[in-house]
């Protein structure tokens, strides 16, 4: 027998390895002689089927091969399960591209004809992680090999859904998701692209209640979230901005809502943004004077910069396409009288006595 120049690692590991699996050495063990407490059960999180083994894989199914192989040569009963997701939404655009390369699409073909190209695809692509899984020399039980949509396993999902369901242990509610209108479909944050767009300035005008004002026929507030304008409490000017000193006090007449609404003072305010007026969408305690401005938690309010509209303003509403300055930040110390880190969602500050929210 010669002996080879080189070590090829890859034909030695993998006769070794087919000789393991095919004599059952990562069988579980069944030896009901042995106390309840000598068993050692581990659950692979199933990869998607259609996909490939990435560093996060390795990482995880190292520690678990090496658990399993621990408690096995401890003569414990063991077993490592394995089994692979279905990747639904994944596979649905892989098989969705191959019919639109052939001018079909899903609907063409309905739904149980559809199904059965997916499962023609899983048949195709769904060895590959495995058989990278037997290549790194990992030693689950494969005979115990699961399929998220197995028949087993889809009946027993479904039950335990309907049965925690009319238990009251979960339900439906109202979220934001990420709605893919193409498949109809909400997706999760990991397989959504992110792109950042430039978003537009609208100047918004807010009329006095009680009529113009000298040459003011009321206030403009420069944002880049019209849509929040609906839940505004108050609008905000700097307590030092001498433009608008002698409005605090006033009221101006909400945009679409029919509904009055104070001027305050808040020295949050950045006088340099915008038109340096702001607005609090959550109540507020509105102040008469600058000095009733109090120190409060504040929310902050990274600004994107703009983006050209094609959209028609409403009237008194106009689009600008000047860039957006940056803003403070959310501060990281208390303010004087809170009872918690600042956070901007969560803070009900006993100290803040003013609106608490940028100009957005």
């Amino acid at each position: 027998m010669e002996l080879a120049k080189s070590f090829e690692p890859a034909e030695i590991e993998r006769r070794w390895y087919e000789h393991w699996e095919s004599n059952g050495y990562f069988a579980a063990g069944l030896d009901r002689s042995k106390p309840f407490d000598r068993s050692f059960c581990i659950l692979l999180p199933p990869p998607n089927v259609t996909g490939t083994l990435h560093m996060g894989h390795g990482f995880n199914q190292t520690i678990m091969d090496a658990l399993t192989r621990y408690h096995r040569m401890r003569g414990w009963n063991t077993l490592w399960q394995p089994g692979t997701d279905h990747a639904g939404i994944a596979t649905q655009i892989v098989v969705e591209r191959q019919l639109d390369a052939q001018g079909i699409s899903r609907h063409d073909l309905g739904r149980e004809k559809f199904l059965e190209k997916v499962w023609e695809w899983k048949e195709y692509s769904g060895g590959t992680i495995t058989r990278q899984m037997r290549r790194m020399g990992t030693s689950p039980d494969w005979s115990r090999e699961r399929f998220t949509m197995d028949a087993g396993l889809n009946k027993i999902v479904t039950e335990t859904f309907v049965r925690l369901y009319r238990e009251g242990l979960i339900y439906r509610g109202k979220r934001l998701v990420n709605w893919d209108p193409k498949l109809h479909t909400a997706v999760s944050d990991l397989e959504v692209v992110q792109e950042e767009e430039d978003g537009s300035m609208w100047h918004i005008l807010y009329p006095f209640s009680e009529g113009p004002i000298g040459d003011l026929a009321g206030l403009t507030v420069a944002t880049t979230r019209p849509e929040t304008m609906l839940g505004d409490v108050a609008v905000m000017v700097h307590p030092e901005d001498e433009r608008y000193a002698q409005l605090i006090g006033k009221t101006v007449r909400l945009p679409l809502c029919d509904r009055d609404i104070p001027i305050i003072a808040d020295d949050y305010v950045d006088r340099g943004f915008g038109t340096g007026v702001g607005r609090s969408p959550r109540p507020t305690t509105s102040t008469t004077t600058p000095s009733a401005s109090a120190t409060i938690c504040r929310r902050s309010a990274s600004s994107p910069s703009t983006r050209r509209s094609t959209s028609t303003p409403l009237p008194g509403i106009r689009v600008s396409t000047a860039s957006t300055p940056a803003r403070p930040s959310w501060p990281t110390s208390k303010p004087p009288g809170c009872s918690s880190t600042p956070n901007p969602t969560s803070c009900r500050c006993p100290a803040a006595t003013a609106p608490a929210w940028s100009s957005i």
